[in-house]
């Protein structure tokens, strides 16, 4: 993976970000957020194993940019922790064998929202483009006998190999956001994100076809500039 590179990228996007709300004519609010992610892989085929959900880091930066009354266009860029565990268990003649796979891929995630105010909640949808920048894949193996357990482990080498290095999906969320001083309002955030391609550049090669499903709970705030302030009755 060319980290350089793809550092370089997200370092345009944010400073695209800041410029667009330092200078734009539109009414435009900038905002932080962090918070976690709840995810799978899982897709067409389930027949052999059992997902299991990681629970990982969500956070970045966003601005929402005014479009018309109680609109917004939303445009991101966070750090996305994803992935999920595969688990398959089965018995032989002398023992149970329980086989795990925890693969981790963490992503540059780049969102376009629509983002619908209603009062003090909020309604998204949208799509984003994710690139990733880190993975891999550990596996583990536990004999059950009798009387013992015996473990063995590794790392599954073959899907970082076979990783595709971006994905494209969709984005469906609801939150709530609130006034917490004149410049500053805080929000919680609820949101369902799937990919629409499997994960891995050969899916017909592999027992299960792996496509990015998740959750994500995040807080943060939204900053407004001086002469922009979103006031709070404004909203309802």
């Amino acid at each position: 993976m060319n980290k350089p590179k793809i550092l370089k990228h997200t370092l345009f996007v944010f400073l695209i970000l800041v410029s667009l709300n330092s200078y734009s004519q539109l009414k435009t609010h900038f905002g932080y957020t962090i918070g976690g992610n709840l995810s799978q892989l899982n897709g067409d085929n389930e027949n052999n194993s059992r997902n299991i959900f990681r629970t990982s880091m969500f956070g970045g930066l966003f601005l929402d940019v005014f479009i018309e009354y109680h609109s917004y266009i939303e445009f991101g860029c966070f750090y996305s922790q994803q992935g999920g565990v595969k688990k398959l268990e089965y018995n032989d003649i002398i023992r149970r064998v329980d086989y795990k796979i925890k693969n981790n891929v963490d992503y540059i995630m780049f969102p376009v929202i629509w983002k619908q105010q209603w009062g003090d909640l909020f309604t998204q949808i949208g799509g984003y483009g994710e690139i990733a920048i880190n993975a891999n894949s550990i596996w583990q193996q536990d004999y059950h006998y009798l009387d013992s357990v015996s473990r063995t482990t590794g790392i599954y080498k073959s899907f970082t190999h076979d990783l595709r290095m971006y994905d494209v999906g969709a984005v469906f969320g609801i939150g709530y956001q609130s006034a917490i001083t004149y410049k500053y309002d805080f929000f919680i955030n609820l949101s369902y994100k799937f990919g629409f391609f499997p994960i891995e550049n050969n899916p017909e090669d592999s027992v299960d076809i792996m496509k990015n499903r998740f959750f994500t709970l995040n807080i943060g705030l939204i900053l407004f500039n001086k002469e922009k302030r979103y006031a709070r009755k404004k909203r309802r």
